[in-house]
């Protein structure tokens, strides 16, 4: 049988995110949207930076995550990758509820959300 466990979604990014992988990034995202999965959290550990392009490209996979009333949130970002993810009005869409500090914080938000979400 299925379990919470299969409803969310690690997505692994690396590197900095810029106009030449801002389309890979959507299409991961966008892949991983397409399970079915209540949580998408994007694993920043190692994501140094985010260019104007890029954050466009997380500007429309959090606008596709909820479309398809999905949760996208964020993971292990440093300070400085946070600030341009507030610069870019990231944040805001995803809400500030959604940063974690590591993957852990997130897979527990991620559970604790869904165990006393209604059934349907």
């Amino acid at each position: 049988p299925p379990s919470d466990l299969d409803e969310v979604s690690f997505v692994r990014l690396t590197g900095p995110l810029f106009f030449a992988n801002a389309d890979t990034l959507r299409d991961r995202v966008e892949a991983a949207a397409a399970e079915p999965v209540r949580w998408i959290v994007l694993d920043f550990e190692s994501v140094t930076d985010v260019d104007p392009t890029a954050s466009e490209a997380l500007a429309d996979a959090v606008t596709m995550a909820h479309d398809r009333s999905q949760v996208l949130a964020v993971a292990r970002a440093s300070d400085a990758v946070k600030d341009l993810l507030d610069g870019y009005g990231i944040t805001a869409s995803i809400g500030d509820d959604h940063l974690y500090a590591t993957n852990r914080a997130a897979l527990a938000a991620f559970l604790a959300t869904e165990r006393h979400a209604p059934d349907g």
